[in-house]
């Protein structure tokens, strides 16, 4: 189905959290919280004339063409497609400054249907933000032509990437946040799990709140060469071990069928390393509020619970809490700016 958006030039906030697996967009409509996702995927597009004919979007499937920089990419926006292994996507830390990522934003913007942002929200990880947040927020500030349309971006603002999650759990349950008590935000994520540690008036203690490396990838690499082992063969594809593990289904490998769990319990160590470090961090959970997040959240929950000694709430929604928490922000920035 060709991807056509409805166009709306009322200024609007918009929070765009770009995951490794998945794009996921946050936007208002008549007041409501609307959410959409698609994989993280910026394919460069052939220069096809059925292409060249189609400007601003693409006749196959859902998605869209744009130019960044002389280059054309195109974005499926169908959220059923599979990522495994895909070119286009990559785990660098300047990810956030490549056309890729900008196309990605772009296919985001256009999905909405907003075509003038007064506040775009985006997310990195707690060690790169104050690095690139500035070169970021340079990018997309401004006028940017896709196709027929012109899409304009006033004001750019790039939180650290658990703020999202934050603020989307102060919004839904204020109660979590006691005075006396601080709030900790632990995001799992592909490369990094980060931390976000703020008490109840958002005072944030940067002390304890950045970034560790050892996401899913880690143990999702520890499985794989487990079953290397064990089973003869590349399983290089982690996304496809990835979403096995996600669905609770067996690994199909040479026609046989892998059960992932006791893989998984074997390579419990590798979360186990990353909760210790996530608490060498903390220094002490004792005064806090812990709640999980992230799409990676299911492989350290056991081990984070095993180390606090406690149960470990995930948040509701954690697929889009950022995503949400971010166009919350700038809905507050939005208001505050009129």
């Amino acid at each position: 189905m060709r991807f056509e958006p409805t166009l709306k030039a009322i200024p609007a906030a918009l929070g765009v959290d770009v995951g490794y697996s998945a794009t996921k967009v946050a936007w208002l409509v008549d007041g409501q919280v609307v959410t959409s996702s698609f994989p993280s995927i910026a394919e460069r597009a052939a220069d096809s004339r059925a292409e060249l004919e189609l400007p601003g979007l693409a006749a196959q499937g859902s998605g869209c063409l744009i130019d960044v920089d002389s280059v054309r990419f195109f974005i499926n926006t169908t959220d059923a497609v599979p990522t495994h292994n895909v070119s286009g996507r990559t785990r660098l830390d300047q990810f956030c400054l490549s056309r890729e990522y900008i196309a990605l934003v772009l296919a985001a913007i256009l999905q909405s249907g907003l075509r003038h942002l007064a506040v775009l929200v985006l997310g990195l990880p707690c060690h790169m933000r104050d690095q690139l947040a500035p070169e970021l927020a340079r990018r997309f500030r401004g006028t940017h032509r896709i196709g027929p349309d012109d899409i304009r971006i006033d004001q750019v603002m790039v939180l650290p990437q658990p703020v999202g999650t934050y603020v989307f759990m102060r919004s839904e349950n204020a109660d979590v946040f006691h005075a006396g008590t601080a709030c900790c935000v632990v995001d799992a994520g592909w490369g990094t799990v980060d931390t976000f540690v703020s008490d109840n008036t958002f005072k944030v203690d940067p002390n304890r709140s950045g970034g560790v490396p050892g996401g899913a990838a880690a143990v999702l690499t520890a499985v794989a060469d487990l079953l290397r082992h064990d089973h003869p063969g590349r399983h290089n594809d982690l996304d496809r071990i990835d979403q096995c593990v996600i669905n609770r289904r067996p690994l199909i490998h040479n026609s046989q069928e892998i059960d992932l769990a006791p893989y998984l319990k074997r390579a419990s160590h590798v979360a186990e390393q990353t909760a210790a470090r996530i608490l060498d961090r903390l220094v002490t959970a004792e005064d806090l509020s812990v709640a999980l997040a992230g799409g990676a959240s299911h492989y350290f929950s056991a081990a984070l619970e095993a180390l606090l000694g406690r149960p470990i709430p995930v948040v509701a929604r954690p697929r889009f809490s950022n995503a949400i928490g971010f166009l919350l922000a700038g809905e507050a920035a939005r208001g505050h700016n009129k």
